[in-house]
């Protein structure tokens, strides 16, 4: 087979103190630091500048019977908040 139909997988090897993108979840696309590495290496402890939502909850999110209402599909709810560190005065 020719050798650009072959995909040579990458063995990524993370350490402490090495810096890694997130690829799920909330973080998604943000950078962070490896500060620690279980013995089996299926885990680590990250270290990143967290996304803090400083905006008030909806207190009408129960309809009149009581029941949580559907959240929006799209639009002003679903923007993340951007990151800061957090700042006790604000």
């Amino acid at each position: 087979m020719a050798s650009l139909l072959q995909i040579k997988k990458q063995d990524l090897t993370v350490t402490p103190g090495s810096w890694v993108r997130i690829r799920r979840g909330k973080y998604v696309g943000d950078l962070a630091q490896v500060m620690d590495i279980t013995e089996n290496g299926e885990d680590v402890g990250l270290k990143f500048i967290p996304r803090i939502d400083l905006t008030p909850r909806d207190e009408g999110a129960l309809d009149a019977s009581g029941k949580k209402r559907k959240k929006p599909a799209a639009g002003a709810s679903n923007l993340r908040p951007p990151q800061r560190l957090f700042n006790f005065e604000e």
